[in-house]
C-alpha cells in the first residue's frame, strides 16, 4: 500500500514467483520519486478483477526534482 512502512528486505529473500500461464510483478521505486496513477494506488483490491491492465497502461509517473 502506498505510504506503508518501508520492509526490510535481505539477499536471497524471495519477493516474487512465476508461473507459466500467469505472473506477479512488483515495481519497487524510491520514496518520493513517483506519482502512482490513481487506479495503481487500489489496485491489489481489485486484483480478481475481469478485465486486467492492459499492455502499456501508465503505472507511475516520475517525479522531476531537478
Amino acid at each position: 500500500e502506498e505510504g506503508a512502512e518501508p520492509v526490510p528486505i535481505t539477499r536471497d529473500t524471495e519477493i516474487g514467483h512465476f508461473e507459466f500461464g500467469g505472473s506477479t510483478h512488483m515495481m519497487i521505486f524510491q520514496r518520493d520519486r513517483v506519482k502512482l496513477a490513481s487506479w495503481a494506488i487500489n489496485a491489489v483490491s481489485h486484483r480478481n478483477d475481469k478485465n486486467p491492465t492492459k499492455m502499456g497502461s501508465v503505472i507511475a509517473t516520475a517525479i522531476d526534482h531537478g
